[in-house]
């Protein structure tokens, strides 16, 4: 990463980035190491949208998954989606899960996501856990199917990374129509806003009180968070945005 930080510095005029937070952050490595700033290099923002149902998407549900979808029709579960590895914070969430199965709470935790790097002690944890095809599924590889169904049925959508770019679960969520609880981190809040509720994650503890009082506010429909609408957009107006960007440039 370094040595290609440094070509972009280098060669590009120009750097289109996911999310401001993004682009603050890239501004400021530019100017700190490379003592670029605006006038050697500009800088843009298109964001992602979502559109899973009508993209061109993987389909097909293996039988175990099968298995799993029809065991979770009759539970409550959150789910959480995202590759397994450190950044996405699947540790937290799942510390926090084992505090509420401890005190008795009937709440399934659902991982999807495929195994990542720097993570084989946490997927050897989540395979031999007692609660694993029980109150714990992780869908290794989940298909794009496989995953509109999961956020059809779930409770709400966990959002636990300790640092991401963008953060498109919490996009999805909305198209579904899913609230949001996410970790408290500047990027969720750009894309977020006051559609999803925030958590500091600063303990296991807290975490899963904070998962109760999510759950029993899903559950009654109090606080009810309404979807962005930005999050209603299609994979084709994030393509238009982009456009504009080059287009613009390029005049």
């Amino acid at each position: 990463f370094g040595r290609w930080i440094k070509t972009v510095a280098v060669y590009s005029d120009s750097l289109i980035c996911i999310s401001k937070v993004v682009k603050n952050d890239a501004k400021f490595w530019f100017r700190d190491k490379f003592k670029l700033d605006s006038k050697n290099i500009s800088f843009h923002v298109f964001f992602f949208f979502s559109d899973l149902a009508s993209s061109c998407h993987s389909r097909g549900i293996r039988e175990i998954e099968q298995d799993w979808i029809d065991k979770l029709i009759r539970v409550s579960y959150f789910i959480q989606v995202g590759t397994l590895e450190p950044r996405k914070g699947h540790e937290d969430v799942l510390n926090a899960f084992e505090e509420l199965w401890a005190q008795g709470q009937n709440l399934a935790l659902v991982q999807v996501g495929r195994p990542g790097w720097k993570t084989e002690s946490l997927q050897a944890r989540i395979k031999n856990h007692s609660e694993y095809g029980k109150n714990l599924f992780w869908f290794d590889q989940g298909s794009d199917e496989v995953l509109e169904v999961l956020y059809r049925d779930a409770c709400g959508v966990i959002v636990g990374s300790l640092g991401e770019g963008f953060g498109l679960p919490v996009i999805e969520a909305a198209t579904y129509d899913k609230q949001v609880l996410a970790r408290d981190i500047p990027v969720f809040r750009e894309i977020g806003g006051s559609n999803v509720r925030y958590s500091s994650f600063q303990s296991k503890e807290s975490l899963a009180e904070d998962i109760k009082v999510f759950f029993d506010d899903v559950i009654n429909g109090s606080k009810k968070i309404v979807s962005s609408n930005d999050a209603l957009n299609t994979w084709e107006k994030s393509k238009d945005a982009l456009m504009n960007i080059l287009l613009d440039h390029k005049s």
